[in-house]
């Protein structure tokens, strides 16, 4: 049987960095390529590195093609520094990616969002996670996989200090979120969601569109290996 081909977008950020290695020790995929603006301080066999501006995707078409696609691409607003920057690098480019891949022939689209997303919503963020996971679901990918964590927890290249007071308070209290109707809110390792996003694809359980929320990424990341969760 050949073995599939896996595509990786936002390979630096906190849930990228711990899912690449993950990709490239599964055996599942006889190569795993990554897009991103700079290069990445890692050398494998089964590594491609396509570097280059985002905003110049689509001359850059070829290099966004493979069977499984994984997008953890995002930013914050104050990160980001203004609302239509946010949207450019949450929204925008998450779709291109989707719909360049598909076009190419792409079977999985798993992506990272964020718990509350919702087109609907009073809050800006969480309207434009909403919309990219409508329009996402709209493109009729044979798979696609939405994954909502909560608060991530773990090692950021810039530290967020709201996120890590949150973050304090969350493990403080996940005792009490463990079990019942709030589990949902629990803040998550990054290396969890990565663990149940390279779980999911490999097993592939669900056709068409489905969406894992906390409980979902505990229970799926549950059996494998957590050496170096915080």
């Amino acid at each position: 049987m050949t073995k599939r081909t896996a595509l990786l977008v936002g390979a630096t950020g906190l849930v990228g960095q711990n899912l690449l290695p993950l990709l490239l020790d599964a055996g599942v995929w006889k190569r795993v390529t990554t897009l991103s603006r700079r290069p990445i301080d890692l050398q494998h066999r089964r590594l491609r590195q396509k570097v280059f501006d985002f905003d110049t995707m689509a001359a850059h078409a070829d290099a966004i093609a493979a069977d499984d696609i994984f997008c953890c691409l995002g930013t914050t607003l104050r990160e980001a520094g203004d609302k239509a920057r946010f949207h450019r690098v949450d929204y925008d480019y998450s779709m291109q990616v989707a719909t360049l891949a598909q076009r190419a022939g792409a079977e999985h689209f798993l992506l990272l969002s964020a718990l509350g997303a919702d087109e609907k919503s009073l809050f800006f963020y969480s309207q434009v996670k909403g919309r990219l996971e409508r329009d996402l679901v709209q493109l009729n990918y044979p798979r696609t996989s939405i994954f909502q964590p909560s608060l991530l927890l773990g090692e950021r290249r810039q530290q967020r200090s709201m996120e890590r007071w949150a973050g304090w308070a969350l493990t403080r209290l996940d005792p009490l979120l463990a079990q019942g109707p709030l589990s949902h809110l629990r803040a998550v390792p990054a290396q969890r969601v990565a663990l149940a996003m390279r779980q999911v694809a490999v097993e592939r359980p669900f056709p068409g569109p489905h969406t894992y929320t906390c409980r979902d990424i505990f229970a799926w990341s549950a059996a494998l290996s957590l050496q170096s969760e915080r």
